[in-house]
């Protein structure tokens, strides 16, 4: 704990590794020498200064609604679990040229930040404005935030908007799936004054893009309820099965033709899907559907042979036939 309640005090950790870090001192300041590493860091009381330098940290948490400030400067701030600001603490922090990297969760308590990346998801919430925001796996927003730029850019991530908010783009929104992981993005508004808005290989729902901006989602799917969108779909394929045992998101199971050579796209509810004479060689084969949500438009399994099994590994998994479904006696539909 650091206790001090007058100004002009420093710290200086020469690498060594500090545990919990509490400035709980009325009127103290602080001024950080060198990097510091700690477990939880934690300002109650007084004044801190970050000086430019590096802080790892597990938690970084202000929790006092008053007499609290942080000037973070250029600072690269590693929290390999949560951020917490809370509102009430809003006018205290300046962190408008300051880097993030929060492991978890970012509590912004309303205020303004420069970069935040999310290295492995999480939730972001509150009402913050941001220069950048990447997510590099799912994540929650909620509150209505503005970015100018938010980068949700990785092939197969789920973003869940909250569908009482806003996020106001200023700059960019960067959403790019391939067609064998597309970007799940549903839930809430996404607003942009001017410009356009061009997304690719997005699965869509309960999504409304307002604002003067044109929002254009390419080779996307809807599943319901999108508004504001220019939504061009992915031709319709027929696609089969090959190579035995496999997960459905497995592109190298999918072909174009029967026994064809693997590679194509993953399904979409616009495709036919196949599993024929080709499809499985030794018994028991299995298809592993090994997504949230699995899609095709036509299932067809004639002509299966070697009494193949089509198994979903977690019980919160879904899949979904815009179409009909041929099953054989001689398979496992579990």
């Amino acid at each position: 704990n650091f206790n001090s309640a007058i100004p002009g005090n420093t710290i200086t950790c020469a690498t060594q590794t500090l545990g919990e870090v509490k400035f709980n001192g009325l009127g103290g300041e602080w001024t950080l020498q060198d990097q510091l590493s700690c477990y939880n860091f934690n300002i109650v009381y007084g004044t801190f200064y970050s000086n430019n330098q590096t802080i790892n940290c597990s938690n970084f948490y202000a929790g006092s609604p008053f007499n609290t400030f942080a000037y973070l400067g250029t600072s690269t701030i590693n929290c390999s679990a949560w951020w917490g600001y809370p509102s009430f603490t809003a006018p205290s922090i300046d962190a408008d040229s300051t880097v993030i990297n929060t492991s978890y969760d970012f509590m912004g308590g309303d205020n303004a930040y420069h970069y935040v990346n999310f290295p492995n998801g999480g939730n972001l919430a509150d009402r913050n404005t941001f220069d950048k925001v990447t997510a590099n796996s799912s994540m929650n927003i909620s509150g209505s935030n503005t970015f100018d730029t938010l980068d949700i850019n990785i092939p197969g991530m789920i973003v869940l908007l909250n569908p009482n908010d806003t996020q106001f783009v200023v700059n960019s929104l960067i959403a790019n799936g391939t067609c064998a992981n597309l970007i799940s993005i549903s839930g809430g508004n996404i607003s942009k004054a001017s410009g356009n808005v061009t997304a690719n290989y997005l699965l869509m729902q309960d999504l409304n893009a307002i604002g003067g901006a044109n929002f254009t989602a390419n080779n996307s799917v809807v599943i319901s309820n999108v508004t504001g969108w220019n939504v061009t779909s992915p031709s319709a394929q027929n696609l089969y099965w090959v190579g035995n045992t496999g997960n459905w998101n497995d592109p190298m199971h999918w072909a174009t033709s029967s026994g064809g050579p693997g590679g194509s796209c993953t399904p979409t509810l616009f495709d036919n899907v196949f599993f024929d004479a080709n499809s499985f060689s030794t018994a028991n084969d299995t298809v592993y559907v090994n997504v949230n949500q699995g899609y095709c438009k036509n299932m067809d399994w004639t002509g299966a042979a070697n009494n193949p099994v089509f198994i979903f590994p977690t019980t919160s998994a879904s899949f979904n036939i815009y179409g009909s479904l041929t099953l054989p006696p001689s398979m496992s539909f579990v």
